[in-house]
């Protein structure tokens, strides 16, 4: 399987054919409570290893520090993602156009992904399916929706997020409310409604053992609800533009 790390975003479009927005692009007017400490950390360690190194205030590189940090972190999110739905559908990620050292260190949460899926006793029904709601009008792509060994049907996400005490986020729950609306809508024989819904916080070091946790209808509904709260506030700033 081939990866394209500058591929253009997914675009989502309703049975009449205009665009509709994307579940992460709603989410994104809401606040990233565990971004700010990040971005921060990130910031000190590089001020402070430039320093170190020699460099003076004058010669501090733009731009920031954290924005690198950023981009290198998106990366090994993305390609540990294809390294799982390579693994899913039966394939390898194709290491071609793809840095060496994010290639290997992807492979780590990888790993992890597989012991908890095979440890569920998981069959999967679909990976990184992409939807239309056609009559809320938004659209998004699921991580994967498969059966437990019980023969329930199981909506998951998967996140390469670090560990936080406040993990998942507000928004993750919102995202898989979004995305459990978005399969039910849609839902054909043989397949069936959402039954379990589950995050899936892979992580990305090595001394990250990753989180797995499953949410209650009340997450659900109460993540659904934020959900159109954040597609109201978008659709308000896209007025006021």
């Amino acid at each position: 399987m081939k990866l394209d790390l500058n591929a253009p975003h997914q675009k989502y479009f309703h049975k009449d054919g205009k665009q509709v927005v994307g579940v992460t692009s709603y989410l994104g007017v809401l606040s990233k409570d565990a971004l700010t400490p990040w971005a921060a950390k990130m910031e000190r360690q590089g001020i402070l290893a430039h320093f170190a190194a020699g460099g003076d205030a004058g010669s501090l590189p733009r731009p920031y520090f954290y924005a690198g940090h950023t981009s290198k972190a998106a990366d090994l999110g993305t390609i540990a993602h294809a390294h799982i739905e390579a693994w899913l559908t039966g394939r390898e990620l194709d290491p071609d156009g793809l840095d060496p050292t994010a290639y290997e260190q992807a492979k780590e949460p990888f790993a992890r992904f597989r012991e908890w899926w095979d440890s569920e006793g998981m069959t999967l029904v679909v990976s990184e399916q992409q939807l239309v709601h056609e009559q809320e009008r938004f659209g998004g792509t699921i991580d994967f929706v498969c059966k437990d060994r019980e023969g329930r049907v199981v909506l998951g996400d998967i996140k390469t997020t670090g560990p936080n005490r406040a993990w998942p986020y507000d928004t993750v729950i919102a995202q898989v409310a979004a995305y459990e609306q978005l399969w039910n809508a849609r839902v054909k024989a043989p397949n069936s409604p959402v039954e379990r819904v589950v995050v899936v916080r892979v992580g990305k070091e090595a001394s990250d053992p990753g989180e797995r946790v499953w949410l209650d209808s009340r997450k659900r509904q109460a993540g659904w609800a934020l959900f159109r709260a954040a597609r109201d506030a978008y659709e308000a700033k896209m007025m006021l533009s």
